[in-house]
């Protein structure tokens, strides 16, 4: 694997997540998940934690197009750096809560196994309210991000795509 230094990350990451927010389709975002599937958000099993993973359903045709758009943006970064896309929407039946609908595998600031939901944090508000491309710092994590919205035909915010990569070796999300 190649070097590269934590500024041609941020670069690589920046230019795919401004990719991301033109070419992404934000109509996707409400198409995705079932309303089965939020209510399981809602009125999870205390006594089972996977139970919301469990019962996550989705319309595939809106899916397997996300899907695909995201395997196609993480394709622009350079083959010797492995960069993760995943598909953030805020979750209507919690409000201030965040969940990731689309992942692939990778690196990822936030996203981790059985996880369904969990408090916005400021850069995904930032990254919802201002429209415009977020860089979230380090911090000690390991893992490079930046945050770009996605709009549907309205121009509205619907969600927002993580880019990220690691700054060392891969980060495995279990």
């Amino acid at each position: 694997m190649a070097e590269h230094t934590e500024e041609q990350i941020r670069g690589i990451l920046r230019q795919i997540g401004r990719t991301a927010s033109i070419m992404f389709d934000g109509e996707l975002c409400g198409q995705i998940v079932t309303e089965r599937s939020w209510k399981w958000m809602r009125d999870f099993d205390p006594k089972d934690r996977f139970s919301v993973s469990d019962n996550y359903d989705v319309a595939h045709k809106p899916f397997e197009r996300a899907k695909n758009t995201l395997l196609r943006l993480q394709r622009l970064a350079p083959d010797d750096l492995p960069v993760q896309c995943l598909l953030w929407v805020p979750v209507p039946t919690l409000p201030g809560k965040m969940t990731v609908i689309v992942w692939n595998g990778g690196p990822s600031r936030w996203w981790r196994w059985a996880n369904q939901h969990l408090p916005a944090e400021p850069a995904m508000l930032a990254a919802m309210e201002t429209a415009g491309l977020t860089e979230v710092p380090e911090a000690g994590t390991g893992v490079l991000t930046v945050l770009a919205p996605v709009r549907d035909s309205l121009k509205e915010v619907t969600g927002f795509v993580e880019v990220s990569a690691s700054t060392g070796e891969p980060i495995i999300n279990w």
